[in-house]
């Protein structure tokens, strides 16, 4: 997650609804940290299997847990 890189790593509780997506499904994530952070959003990233970010989300910081939903691109490899 791009907005969480300091000198002191916050861990992250992280989940979404399905093991397995198809190209154009809503994910749906869940997420919490394991100390608070300044940032009112943060950033949930999908990456390919080859290392490419393909979509991302700012999700609502709210006292350390976030949520929400991310397309699945359909020229996702």
């Amino acid at each position: 997650m791009r907005g969480l890189r300091a000198t002191n790593p916050i861990g992250i509780d992280f989940y979404s609804d399905q093991q397995v997506y198809v190209t154009e499904e809503m994910i749906w994530v869940d997420g919490k940290l394991d100390q608070m952070a300044s940032s009112k959003f943060i950033e949930v990233s999908l990456i390919d299997r080859n290392g490419n970010e393909k979509a991302i989300v700012s999700l609502l910081n709210r006292g350390g847990q976030f949520s929400g939903y991310m397309e699945v691109p359909k020229e996702i490899k």
